[in-house]
């Protein structure tokens, strides 16, 4: 397309650098919670919606956020946020939901899954997505698609973006399995590790316990029906 007839947008893109790296240790631990557990201590705030594993069974990828804001439709700021990927990072793609070409490719990963990269969820579409499989990279997203995109505008790279309805900013914590896509605030990890170590509530397996538990959740439901004048009446 002819760049006259395009506006040229009065903010300039940006790129960070120097986004400080997690410890480790932060990503061994998590390594071995689901995302179910971890979304039960952060909230509907910091989980996905809409994001899905792009094959299934997938196993489950942790790693620190490497973000990348691209055009609509355009994949070069993926591109530079691959570029300078490194050992334990996701990349993480603001595509806005636009499924209608793909976000990345399984050669154009090549060299950032070489270099350690763990995985990469993006709020768009991807192919090779067999290929991906077949390696056992983790991709989630919206879905395929097998059109690739034009690779003219730089965008932004590790700064905040928008994903499956979360903001995620670099160097947050990404854990992305089976049941969805989590984020936990990098200011936030060590409290968020302090919760999931505790554990969940043991589940009841005496038939007294399952009583008690049945009882308690239909007297939260009727406090909850009264409270709200709720109208009963046989059929």
């Amino acid at each position: 397309m002819d760049a006259s007839f395009e506006h040229v947008s009065a903010i300039p893109p940006r790129i960070v650098r120097d986004v400080p790296r997690l410890d480790p240790v932060w990503l061994a631990r998590f390594a071995g919670v689901s995302s179910c557990d971890i979304a039960d201590h952060i909230g509907r705030l910091y989980t996905m919606e809409g994001i899905e594993p792009l094959y299934r069974p997938i196993g489950r990828v942790v790693g620190q956020a490497l973000t990348a804001k691209p055009w609509p439709g355009d994949g070069l700021a993926v591109h530079g946020a691959a570029s300078i990927a490194q050992d334990g990072d996701v990349l993480v793609v603001d595509a806005r939901g636009y499924t209608g070409v793909t976000g990345a490719g399984f050669k154009m990963l090549a060299g950032p899954r070489a270099r350690g990269l763990r995985g990469f969820v993006i709020d768009g579409a991807l192919r090779d997505v067999d290929d991906f499989q077949e390696v056992g990279f983790g991709v989630f997203g919206r879905g395929r698609a097998a059109h690739s995109s034009t690779k003219r505008r730089p965008g932004e790279v590790n700064v905040p973006v928008a994903c499956g309805g979360v903001i995620v900013e670099p160097g947050d914590l990404v854990v992305a399995d089976g049941e969805g896509v989590v984020v936990v605030p990098r200011a936030h990890v060590a409290a968020v590790w302090d919760r999931v170590a505790a554990g969940p509530p043991p589940i009841p397996t005496d038939p007294s316990q399952i009583e008690a538990a049945d009882r308690k959740r239909r007297a939260n439901y009727e406090r909850a029906f009264t409270a709200e004048g709720g109208l009963s009446r046989s059929h």
